[in-house]
C-alpha cells in the first residue's frame, strides 16, 4: 500500500476513477494492523501451543487501487535509440563509425531489436559504390520501441 501512496498518480480505482489518498492510507493502516495482529498471535502460539488462535485474514477484503493502463499512444516495451547508419552494411551488421567527435560503435538494427526496410534508389554521384544511406525514418537519435521498422533509402551502385 505504501507504493500506492508514493505513486498514486499511476493508479486508479477498479471503476477507473482517481483513488482517494485518505482512503488508501486508511486501507494501508488496516493491513498494517492485521499483519501486527497475526505477528502477535504467532508469537503467542510459539510460546504456548494452547494459545494458537489466528485471526482470519482475507487480502481480498482490502480496497486497493489498480495500475492505470498505458495511454493509447504510449510506446510499448523498452525504447531504443535509432543509430545513425552510414551504409546498408552497417545498418545490417553494425560497425565502428568515425565522427568528428571520435569513434562510435553503431549497432546493426537486428541486434537492438529493430526491423530494417531497405529502399534502393539510383546513385546520384558517379563512382558511388552503392549501399550509402541517404535517409532513414525514424531519424537517427529517435527513441522508438523495440520491434519498430526503420526504413532506410540506400544508393544502388553507379554503373
Amino acid at each position: 500500500m505504501d507504493r500506492y501512496l508514493k505513486h498514486l498518480e499511476d493508479f486508479q480505482n477498479a471503476d477507473g476513477t482517481a483513488p482517494d489518498r485518505q482512503l488508501v492510507a486508511s486501507e494501508q493502516q488496516r493491513v498494517v494492523d492485521a499483519v501486527n495482529s497475526m505477528q502477535t498471535q504467532a508469537s503467542a502460539c510459539a510460546r504456548d501451543a494452547a494459545k494458537c488462535t489466528f485471526t482470519n485474514f482475507d487480502s481480498g477484503a482490502f480496497t486497493k487501487p489498480v495500475l492505470k493502463p498505458p495511454a493509447p499512444d504510449a510506446p510499448a516495451g523498452p525504447l531504443v535509440t535509432v543509430p545513425m547508419w552510414d551504409t546498408e552494411e552497417i545498418a545490417n551488421d553494425g560497425d565502428t563509425v568515425t565522427f568528428a567527435t571520435g569513434d562510435v560503435f553503431e549497432p546493426g538494427a537486428e541486434s537492438i531489436g529493430l526491423h530494417l526496410n531497405v529502399i534502393r534508389v539510383p546513385a546520384v554521384d558517379r563512382g558511388d559504390p552503392g549501399g550509402i544511406v541517404l535517409s532513414q525514418d525514424p531519424s537517427a537519435g529517435s527513441q522508438v520501441p523495440r520491434g519498430t521498422t526503420v526504413t532506410i533509402r540506400v544508393t544502388i551502385p553507379d554503373s
